[in-house]
């Protein structure tokens, strides 16, 4: 476009002793309707870009939003794990405490037992060694 432009401006605009000058000035005329023509044109463009960047924006705000979203559930279901995971250990703690103070499993020497270590201890000290 613009150098159809640029060949009309060459075809009305000459040089005398270096100096421009117009030969037709309907000519003239035409070339500034094309430029204000064009000049429409950019603004519109213009402004459509400025609408595409404002709702790539919105696109934008609402990505983050959203990401605003993902981050508080993260959040609660962290919490939520960590008390759980609080109370399971205390819970285990204090069933290890119990079972330790009080064993079901531990075994008392019976009679006959501690007899025979008696009897052990007093071969050994009487003199059988």
């Amino acid at each position: 476009m613009m150098t159809h432009v640029n060949t009309l401006a060459k075809q009305m605009m000459q040089t005398l002793n270096g100096k421009l000058i117009f030969l037709n000035s309907s000519e003239l005329d035409e070339v500034k309707q094309r430029i204000e023509q064009i000049d429409r044109k950019f603004d519109r463009l213009e402004m459509q870009n400025a609408s595409v960047s404002a709702l790539a924006a919105g696109d934008s705000i609402e990505q983050i939003d959203s990401l605003g979203v993902s981050v508080r559930k993260l959040r609660t279901t962290y919490g939520r794990l960590f008390w759980i995971v609080l109370a399971s250990s205390l819970s285990l703690n204090v069933a290890n405490l119990l079972v330790s103070r009080h064993p079901s499993c531990a075994v008392e020497p019976s009679k006959q037992a501690i007899d025979r270590t008696r009897d052990v201890d007093s071969l050994v000290s009487g003199g059988i060694r």
